[in-house]
């Protein structure tokens, strides 16, 4: 009986001690796992045109344009293709120095500032030919236009192609 419960609060303890062993972080695995901030950045730099690229095919496509309409769209597509170019170059520019450095608190809010200021540039910079594209649709296609905006395509903020793919804050 003796035995018995030695071998139980043995077996206890050694499943307590390999409990205690398997939370205890290793930190080698940690490191392993942290993840690789410079290649987040540059993935969401390159991106960035590509998504505006298909946003634009989309209205382009919903909004099924008149040939007096095409050529207004396509300066507004090409302006805000322009756009998200120097976008993405900016942003790459922006890249972490190290591929495991975390932002500091000035760091970052240092990036915020120069994505808020390069989106308050494409916005004035894609205005007019959104505009003049905007003037040639009909009521109902303006009337679409608006709808995509404020229904479900909120995400679409931060393309900076333009006053339609914008959220106010």
């Amino acid at each position: 009986m003796i035995n018995r419960k030695f071998a139980l609060i043995g077996t206890a303890a050694l499943f307590c001690a390999g409990l205690a062993t398997a939370q205890t972080p290793d930190a080698q695995h940690a490191e392993h796992h942290r993840p690789d901030f410079a290649a987040i950045h540059k993935t969401m730099c390159e991106d960035h045109a590509a998504r505006t690229a298909a946003k634009l095919a989309y209205v382009e496509s919903k909004l099924s344009l008149t040939d007096a309409q095409k050529p207004l769209f396509a300066k507004w597509r090409q302006a805000a293709m322009d756009s998200a170019a120097k976008q993405k170059t900016a942003c790459l520019a922006e890249a972490p120095p190290k591929p495991d450095a975390v932002p500091t608190v000035l760091e970052r809010e240092q990036h915020e500032e120069t994505v808020l200021s390069a989106h308050l540039q494409s916005l004035q910079s894609t205005r007019p030919a959104l505009e003049a594209f905007y003037n040639s649709l009909t009521d109902a296609q303006k009337d679409s236009f608006n709808h995509m905006h404020h229904h479900g395509h909120h995400h679409w903020d931060g393309d900076h192609g333009g006053e339609f793919m914008h959220r106010p804050q």
